[in-house]
């Protein structure tokens, strides 16, 4: 299985309404997808996400769809930065894993 974690750091407040508009049908797209789990987190000005996925081929086919490709094409007026990881797993990281993968 295919763990992916992901950070976004906002560029200001300005962008929450914009960004959670994303974060709704992004969401939403990932409970009627092939993702076996997920959850989302916060600190300060920065997201995070942790999925995890059968197959890198389902992953992708999430990624450049629906609400997901909508978003990041729309990245750059949101994020200052992003960074994602992928790495093989049976099952999600605890947080802190996460928090120090993508410092």
């Amino acid at each position: 299985m295919i763990v992916s974690i992901t950070k976004l750091e906002r560029k200001s407040l300005w962008v929450l309404p914009r960004f959670f508009k994303h974060v709704f049908r992004i969401n939403k797209q990932l409970k009627s997808s092939k993702c076996i789990e997920f959850a989302t987190s916060g600190r300060g000005n920065c997201s995070y996400t942790k999925s995890l996925w059968q197959s890198e081929k389902d992953m992708i086919e999430f990624v450049t769809s629906g609400a997901h490709l909508s978003a990041m094409k729309d990245i750059k007026r949101i994020a200052r930065s992003t960074k994602v990881k992928h790495y093989e797993a049976d099952k999600l990281p605890e947080w802190e894993f996460v928090f120090m993968e993508l410092a």
